[in-house]
């Protein structure tokens, strides 16, 4: 079985009164009743929240997640003092084009949050597959069905489409394989004889079967169910992958998602991704979220940008970046991992210099082992030039502690609120 990360940051959370909802992307807000589609058949297990402050006596926070297609649930709950909880034995399966969602609910009016955490882990049917999926639009609300064709970074951390073609900084592949899957769907129905299109664009290339390309188009119809194409793309480590999407014949106004699966071609590998939008100071030493997407990635102080471990352990074994600009003759940026605000030994770091934009470290790793923080740390030389940055993680066969080969799902919440949401992106 395959192991991946999934994740979602929002930027408001949820609240203590009636439920609402979150898309399910990086960087988004609680609003309506939004699902994400998911490409892959498996099952999520080991589900874990993390809250900074308790609800207080009598008082309790409720996340349950959701196959909406299914109407299976599990719910995790956090009472009184605790200020974390966790489910290692139910599940939730899942099949490709299902819909998720997380919703959250509060009882007896809970203290005020600021920051709140959501891991699960996911093991996939067939060997070698993982899933990937953002509910895409967020930054941008509906979209008209005779304005694109559009585009968004990726499958990864996609969150705002943009008439721009290709998007700069597009996600990163960091595993050998290939898709083999894209699930879309549109969440408004488009219209008697409308429909939107998705392809995947690979290295700048549109991948619609011209030029000897792959074709790799997947159509939603006039549903608001999960649509689920299949094809075969082969990926290498160092790729771009982003999204296409347009209207046929003028569909209505609609926030649109899409899903990939990646089929690994060492079984129990998968991958996690993250971008910052905007550069780290090009003066002092800046750290920054591993599992995020936004314009407001980096801190001077490390502690505001850690993030939690999963429950069972994994390693990434490499890690590749690529940035949006180059750092200028004599400049350079050096990304290096950390765990508890200390960098171990052979941990992954790789130094992008002069005219280049990419680089990589295969040899090193990075364990995470469940109850620890970790973190990106970037550190400039000679006043680089500022420029965001895509990582790309690749992740080896974990150790779990219920016995499956699981992937890691985050979601980081801050603020308080009530609601509900998409639990698996980011």
């Amino acid at each position: 079985m395959t192991v991946q990360p999934v994740f979602c940051f929002a930027s408001t959370p949820p609240g203590t009164g009636a439920v609402s909802a979150l898309w399910p992307v990086l960087n988004t807000q609680f609003q309506g009743t939004p699902e994400v589609v998911w490409p892959t058949a498996g099952t999520f297990g080991n589900f874990l929240v993390i809250i900074d402050v308790a609800p207080g006596a009598t008082k309790s926070r409720a996340f349950t997640f959701t196959n909406v297609t299914t109407a299976a649930t599990v719910t995790v709950t956090i009472n009184d003092a605790e200020v974390s909880d966790r489910d290692i034995v139910n599940t939730l399966a899942v099949s490709p084009g299902d819909l998720l969602r997380c919703a959250h609910a509060g009882s007896g009016t809970p203290a005020a949050i600021t920051e709140c955490y959501l891991l699960a882990e996911f093991t996939s049917t067939n060997d070698g597959e993982s899933g990937y999926t953002c509910a895409h639009a967020s930054g941008n609300g509906a979209l008209s069905g005779t304005g694109g064709p559009y585009y968004v970074h990726g499958p990864f951390t996609g969150v705002t489409w943009t008439t721009t073609t290709p998007p700069v900084n597009e996600d990163l592949i960091a595993v050998a394989g290939n898709v083999t899957s894209m699930s879309v769907r549109a969440v408004t129905a488009p219209g008697a004889g409308n429909s939107w299109d998705f392809w995947l664009v690979k290295n700048g290339v549109l991948q619609d079967g011209a030029g000897g390309t792959v074709n790799t188009l997947v159509n939603t119809g006039n549903t608001t169910n999960g649509v689920t194409g299949t094809f075969t793309l082969p990926i290498s480590p160092g790729d771009r992958l982003s999204l296409k999407a347009d209207g046929v014949s003028g569909p209505t106004l609609s926030r649109i998602q899409a899903g990939i699966t990646i089929t690994a071609d060492t079984d129990g590998e998968c991958q996690l991704n993250c971008r910052h939008t905007t550069g780290s100071s090009s003066s002092v030493v800046n750290y920054g979220w591993p599992i995020y997407n936004s314009t407001t990635g980096w801190s001077a102080t490390e502690t505001d940008r850690d993030d939690p471990t999963f429950i069972s352990t994994f390693t990434l074994g490499t890690m590749y970046v690529r940035l949006q600009t180059a750092p200028g003759a004599g400049n350079n940026y050096k990304y290096d991992m950390r765990l508890d605000a200390g960098t171990p030994s052979g941990a992954l770091s790789v130094t992008i210099s002069d005219a280049a934009t990419t680089g990589n470290d295969v040899s090193g790793s990075l364990v995470l082992e469940d109850g620890h923080l970790w973190d990106i740390r970037s550190t400039p030389t000679s006043s680089p030039a500022g420029a965001g940055a895509a990582f790309a993680w690749a992740i080896a066969a974990p150790t779990v502690v219920t016995g499956m080969t699981f992937a890691p799902f985050i979601g980081t919440i801050i603020n308080s609120g009530a609601g509900s949401f998409g639990p698996f992106t980011g």
